[in-house]
């Protein structure tokens, strides 16, 4: 659904893209981003359905896709029978001894606690490459079941994109070993967790300056269609639909909700063709849990209603999740407290330039950017 929000109609597209020109060096290339949303999508621990799902599809399409490309290689059903066999067995062989010597290289990392292996799960691919591993020998199970059903075609066809599978899967376990003994260099550790650092510590800056970049943009739009801010704006639910008398207090129902967007096109076409008198407006930051049920806050004159058209309309101004605060946890600021900690009281001078070094690059960073949102 964020695909279509992705406009000038939308303050989470205006606020980021402010942000992006403002800040450029918080951003990373395209090439970059695409292959860390890859390494996030799968190198989690619970991909394992959307691995074993895409690898489902790859066999099953096979049968239709004709890539000439791929499909130069003609086998007899004879050969093709075979060998689902003995693919099987041969990468059931190959991980079942990548897993050993990967066990064997963990056991002989530089730095061993939670942050290191969290890193190295998601640089080595690992859960990738296993689930990746087991969903081939699952599907050529089948196949190996299935051989006298299917129509020689397509089980020709299924067998050969389980063999280019598994030539991938050899890719994946030579990078694996690679990222595990890059992982036993102590210096090689440090720069990655540094890298690490600076990355997450940029998302939470961005994130800050979305937040602030949305507040003002808001209040820039409302304020062209002649609207006055005032903080103690008397507090309307258009979502909820219902009028707020200023002598009641107002009850939250749910405290749970959190905006993440609102449609100023829409908002600015309720203003306009509202026959409501609306005299102020309180702000908006996305982001942030709402203290009302409303995200969009007006005040309107005593008595007044919304018509029929706006009833229908408004549930569509805004997007809000239920989700907690969207916010990230730097595990590996929290790693470099630690190693001052300990190289203070193990008197290690190197180590701690080392992590002071770090820190003093991300007070940089902060710093910088500080400055440069205060200037605008």
């Amino acid at each position: 659904m964020s695909f279509f929000r992705k406009n000038s109609m939308w303050l989470n597209y205006l606020a980021k893209k402010e942000t992006k020109s403002n800040h450029p060096n918080l951003y990373d290339s395209t090439l970059t981003k695409i292959t860390d949303k890859f390494s996030d999508l799968f190198s989690h621990k619970n991909s394992w359905f959307t691995v074993f799902l895409l690898v489902f599809l790859f066999f099953c399409s096979s049968m239709f896709i004709d890539i000439n490309t791929i499909n130069i290689v003609n086998l007899d059903i004879a050969t093709v029978k075979l060998l689902v066999d003995q693919r099987t067995t041969n990468i059931t062989g190959i991980i079942s001894i990548s897993l050993v010597v990967v066990g064997f290289l963990i056991t002989n990392l530089a730095i061993k606690n939670p942050t290191t292996f969290a890193l190295l799960f998601k640089k080595s691919l690992l859960y990738l490459t296993i689930y990746l591993t087991l969903s081939t020998i699952i599907c050529f199970i089948i196949l190996s079941t299935y051989r006298e059903t299917l129509a020689e075609f397509y089980f020709t066809r299924m067998v050969l994109a389980g063999t280019y599978l598994s030539l991938i899967i050899i890719i994946l376990i030579g990078v694996l070993f690679r990222k595990i003994i890059l992982f036993s260099n102590e210096n090689e550790l440090n720069k990655l967790l540094e890298k690490e650092l600076i990355k997450v510590a940029k998302e939470e800056l961005k994130l800050s300056l979305v937040k602030a970049n949305s507040f003002k943009i808001y209040k820039r739009k409302i304020e062209t269609l002649g609207l006055k801010y005032a903080d103690n704006t008397i507090l309307i639910d258009f979502n909820r639909l219902l009028y707020h008398n200023p002598k009641t207090e107002y009850k939250v129902k749910n405290k749970s909700k959190y905006l993440i967007d609102v449609n100023l096109l829409l908002l600015k076409w309720l203003i306009q063709s509202s026959k409501i008198k609306i005299e102020s407006y309180s702000g908006v930051t996305l982001f942030k849990q709402n203290n009302i049920e409303l995200n969009t806050i007006f005040k309107l004159k005593e008595n007044e209603r919304l018509s029929w058209v706006h009833r229908i309309l408004l549930p569509f101004l805004t997007f809000r999740t239920s989700n907690k605060e969207l916010s990230y946890t730097n595990i590996y600021l929290d790693d470099i407290k630690r190693k001052v900690l300990q190289s203070v009281k193990n008197n290690n001078s190197t180590e701690l330039d080392k992590s002071l070094n770090t820190l003093l690059e991300l007070y940089k960073l902060q710093i910088e950017t500080e400055k440069k949102h205060e200037g605008r």
